[in-house]
């Protein structure tokens, strides 16, 4: 297949500011995009273990762990032992729920504005081009 420099292209003039817009509303919160990824997993499950998170993510264990941390910190999750005493839980609290409405409320109109005018079938259409992309990155 012949290469298509223009898309990787399109691609990073879309992902720069979403992520710049994305952190201007997280930093009223104290978070940065990187937290709030870990938040939105959480969001889903409400718990998961760290190989889990790390997984889902595609980071590193030490990555999470100080993004954890200072989730913990802030009384955003807490952090139990699993089954296994080396496995650990992540948690939202209560807060944290109330934590994630509180961003959500702000970070929905943008991301709705940001797709205006988008059908379901073109979304669908790109979320599964970017999946297959990632799978493809992943051998690598």
């Amino acid at each position: 297949m012949k290469q298509n420099p223009d898309f990787f292209n399109a691609y990073s003039l879309v992902h720069r500011p979403l992520t710049n817009h994305t952190n201007r509303i997280l930093e009223k919160h104290e978070l940065s995009s990187s937290y709030w990824r870990v938040l939105r997993i959480l969001e889903k499950a409400e718990s998961k273990n760290f190989g889990d998170i790390t997984n889902a993510l595609m980071i590193e264990k030490p990555a999470l762990t100080k993004i954890v941390k200072k989730l913990s910190t802030m009384g955003i999750v807490e952090i139990q032992r699993g089954q296994d005493k080396r496995e650990k839980i992540v948690m939202l609290t209560e807060f944290g729920k109330k934590k994630i409405d509180a961003i959500r409320s702000e970070l929905n109109p943008f991301l709705e504005a940001a797709i205006e005018g988008l059908s379901q079938e073109q979304l669908n259409s790109a979320i599964e081009v970017l999946e297959i992309i990632k799978k493809n990155i992943t051998k690598y």
